[in-house]
Formats: C-alpha cells, structure tokens, sequence
C-alpha cells in the first residue's frame, strides 16, 4: 500500500529494509526495486494475479524467512540443532534459542528419526524462526550436514539438543565478529548435577597457527557448539562432518581451521554443555 504523504516506491523500499516480502504489479519504480524474487513478487494487475502472488507466499514460509535474513544489515545465523529421542530436555534448548537478544537468526532442527515425543514438542512451537526438517536415522554428522544445507545465513553456529545457551549466546559471538576473523569461539559452562562450572577461554586474536594451547588442551577444538563458522568457508571448500560418530566435531574444525587465517577467542560463557 501507498500513503497521500509519500511516493510508492519509498514505502516499498521501507518494507524491503524491513524485511517484509513485496507484492506488486508491474509498474515503473517498485517492479525495479524489488528484483522480482528478490525482494518480492511481481504480479499481474488483477485480482487473479494477486491472489495467485499471495498464495505463493504463503504456502512458501521459506520465502519469508529469506527476505527477512536479507533485509537486515547485521550478519544472519543460522542455528543448526541436530535431534534425537531428546523430549526430556527439548524445550529448554528450543525456548533458550527463540529467546535470542540477537533477532536475524534462524533456528534449524534436524529432526534425525527420533522414536520419541520429539516431533510433536517441536509442533507446538509457534516461531517464524523455527525450521524443522525430518530426516531417517544417520547419525549426528549426516543431521548436522542436511542442516547445513538448508542454512541460509552467512555465519553457522550449532546447538545440541540436550544443551541450552543464555539469551546473549548469539549477540556475544556476532559482537566478537572483526572483518579478517573466520573462526570465533567462546568459553563455556559445565553444568553437572549439583553445579555449574566456568570454563574460561583466554582471549585471542591472531593467526590460526598462534592459537593458545588451552584451545587443545582444555577441548575447544573437540566441539563445534560455542562457534561461529562463516558459510562462505564451509561451502567454498566442501566441508562437512565425517560419517562416522566419534571426534567428528574435532575432524569438522580441524578441517575448517585449515581454510582460516584468523581467529578470534572470547572470555564470554554463554553455553551451557551438560554431562
């Protein structure tokens, strides 16, 4: 729609920035803004074309999500949670994760053949940014990988269900972010039954060959949790999580890790790991 106080084009160049999928007829001005299926759609002037141009949206929450991911000018992640048989512990990780202080995010749920009540707490969850796909049973590392797949933010992060994070994990991790880093990761906490305990990270910026030993030695480098990945990376070079299910974290990050040439480590514990 337009107002007696400003032209067409700029209410639609308002929505783009705002992140709401355009829909509009062919005329001179917004038609050129939009890049039709960029931005928007662009219909024929008729009621048939615009009911044709609604559907298509709508039957399509994907469209919605990517204008959204596009339209703002902060970095979009995408959140990668692989699951099974997890219903005991699901909705704390989830709600840890809508609740995100960081908005441009998308949740992704790789749903891998859980056998429980998994699937239906998930259903429950009303969220724009919740995705969840169903795939058979593969193991940790061909769920992590379908859901990469399906990422369309620029930077990857991952979650496991049995885990949760702070409201700030994401906006500690995108803050951390300088033009030249590729890899950031964070420090942590262990939760156990009786207590939580801080497990700090020492700052550092710098080559990847200068990372500090505490890195290795204290497990940063066994997990890909607490981590912000670039997608570019990941894609360029092919990366992806090895079939099998033992130090598959530990092989992702080496392997990223020899694409990199800067890192970044910060003395932030926004993740909650639980043994």
């Amino acid at each position: 729609c337009s107002s007696r106080s400003e032209g067409y084009s700029l209410v639609v160049a308002e929505g783009i920035c705002l992140g709401i999928p355009i829909l509009t007829t062919n005329c001179t001005g917004p038609s050129e803004l939009i890049d039709n299926g960029e931005f928007g759609i662009i219909v024929e002037n008729s009621f048939i074309g615009l009911k044709i141009g609604l559907l298509k949206i709508f039957d399509n929450p994907n469209l919605l999500r990517d204008y959204h991911l596009l339209s703002t000018s902060r970095a979009s992640i995408s959140i990668i949670v692989p699951l099974y048989n997890k219903e005991k512990v699901l909705v704390r990780c989830i709600d840890s994760l809508i609740n995100q202080v960081y908005e441009n995010i998308e949740i992704i749920v790789v749903d891998d053949g859980s056998t429980d009540c998994s699937k239906e707490i998930l259903s429950k969850f009303q969220s724009n940014k919740l995705f969840v796909y169903s795939i058979s049973n593969g193991g940790v590392s061909n769920a992590r990988n379908y859901g990469m797949s399906k990422a369309n933010g620029k930077y990857i992060t991952f979650v496991d269900a049995d885990d949760y994070v702070s409201k700030n994990y994401i906006e500690s991790l995108v803050d951390a972010k300088v033009d030249d880093v590729d890899y950031i990761a964070m420090g942590r906490k262990d939760v156990f039954k009786y207590k939580i305990n801080d497990v700090k990270l020492k700052e550092f910026y710098g080559e990847i060959k200068d990372l500090p030993e505490e890195f290795y030695v204290n497990g940063f480098c066994h997990s890909v949790w607490g981590k912000l990945f670039k997608k570019e990376i990941i894609d360029l070079n092919n990366i992806k999580f090895p079939n099998f299910n033992i130090s598959e974290d530990s092989c992702f990050n080496l392997e990223y890790l020899k694409m990199c040439k800067k890192a970044r480590l910060i003395n932030v514990r926004e993740y909650y790991y639980i043994h």
